[in-house]
């Protein structure tokens, strides 16, 4: 039984999950400041506008990952049907990579 158990990585969809998180965040903030509800309530609306946020950062995600995905099978179609392009596309990209890579690093 020397075996090791692989390890998880379970992630939480905070998106989802919000209900439950802004109960124990209300809770918290509650202990924390017990003679300042507004501060509690404040906090609370702060929240509320990050799940905002994080909602439609994650519908805009979706909405990206489908048309990378629509876009990647073209190229996947165009590439299949002129096979004699591929290192020429290949090449194309490496290069865009390349010049997003600088981009980044001069960020």
């Amino acid at each position: 039984m020397s075996e090791k158990r692989p390890r998880l990585n379970v992630e939480i969809d905070h998106v989802k999950n919000y209900p439950f998180i802004r109960k124990e965040l209300e809770k918290d903030l509650e202990k924390n400041y017990p003679e300042n509800p507004e501060k509690v309530e404040e906090s609370l609306e702060w929240f509320d506008k990050l799940h905002d946020l994080e909602a439609e950062m994650q519908k805009i995600m979706e909405v990206v990952d489908q048309e990378m995905l629509k876009a990647e099978q073209k190229s996947l179609t165009l590439l299949g049907s002129n096979p004699e392009r591929i290192p020429y596309y290949i090449q194309q990209l490496s290069k865009k990579y390349e010049e997003w890579k600088k981009q980044e690093e001069q960020r």
